[in-house]
């Protein structure tokens, strides 16, 4: 699960066509780890 969230979150910053930095993307992606249970 954390593995396509990362590549995700690589893909939106580099991407090159983003004219504002991803500031909420910043706040989503502590929220989706934080809520997804941790696999052992």
């Amino acid at each position: 699960m954390g593995s396509w969230v990362a590549t995700f979150v690589l893909y939106l910053f580099v991407k090159p066509d983003t004219p504002t930095p991803p500031a909420p993307l910043v706040n989503t992606v502590p929220a989706a780890v934080h809520t997804t249970p941790a696999a052992p």
